[in-house]
């Protein structure tokens, strides 16, 4: 069966992954509610995958669904991007209101749909908190900027509720990639999320930490502006993400007998 030959190419997919291009271990993902059933996502069960990003995530979506295909076969998990370039989470959702601003509603609301039945809709949120504190260049000063990591950990949270409120089963955060211009504020916004997984939210986890490889492997990762992945931070953004889908329990509840949207 599908599902029995996933489950020994995980096992042997996880061992090759120990000496893959990168050296960097996937953050341990919060455990879940013994109330709740849960799965391994990458399972071979049908599952759909949503990236949520912008101009950082337009190339490693493709190669993450090359590398699922890869161990599962083609058709059983569906990688579709939801991307606008220069939008980060305040380009997609007003953090005072709630409100979905236009590039939600026409971009990723309709790829939140589970059109094909039971399918879990997992949201891939490669996501920045830039403009959530006013101008771009101002965010996150340090650790102790209590006041800035709090709102910035609001703000992930009222954008991640506002993805489940709109058909996300779960939702796996990433802040954003090393950016040179714009640090330390950018490499902050760490912070914020590790605030707001403090608080075990339901449904909402940490993705990988792509500050750091991106970091390390500055300029080697980027583009000549020296700000967006090239193909070779494309690829190692895409390994972090299969990295952490490999190792992620899906949780499930009512929602996976849902009927489509």
């Amino acid at each position: 069966m599908r599902i029995e030959r996933a489950s020994w190419v995980m096992m042997l997919a996880s061992c090759l992954l120990s000496s893959s291009l990168l050296a960097q271990s996937p953050q341990q993902l919060e455990p879940f509610s013994s109330e709740r059933t849960v799965r391994g996502l990458l399972n071979g069960e049908p599952t759909v995958l949503v990236v949520n990003g912008y101009s950082t995530s337009f190339r490693w979506p493709g190669i993450l669904q090359q590398k699922i295909n890869r161990l599962l076969g083609p058709n059983v998990v569906e990688v579709r991007s939801a991307l606008k370039g220069g939008t980060p989470i305040s380009g997609w959702i007003d953090l005072e209101t709630g409100q979905r601003r236009k590039p939600w509603t026409q971009i990723l609301k309709p790829k939140l749909r589970n059109d094909k039945g039971n399918r879990p809709v997992i949201v891939l949120a490669q996501q920045s908190l830039q403009g959530a504190f006013g101008r771009r260049s101002i965010g996150i000063r340090g650790a102790n900027d209590y006041r800035g990591i709090d709102f910035g950990a609001e703000a992930l949270q009222l954008y991640a509720n506002a993805l489940q409120e709109d058909g996300a089963d779960e939702v796996l955060i990433s802040t954003h990639i090393y950016k040179h211009p714009m640090e330390p504020e950018i490499g902050n916004e760490s912070l914020a999320l590790d605030a707001l997984m403090q608080q075990k939210p339901l449904g909402i986890h940490r993705g990988p930490d792509l500050w750091k490889p991106t970091k390390q492997n500055y300029p080697r990762a980027f583009a000549r502006d020296g700000v967006h992945p090239n193909q070779f931070g494309a690829e190692l953004m895409a390994q972090q993400w299969f990295e952490v889908l490999l190792q992620h329990q899906l949780e499930l509840s009512a929602k996976k007998s849902r009927t489509p949207q």
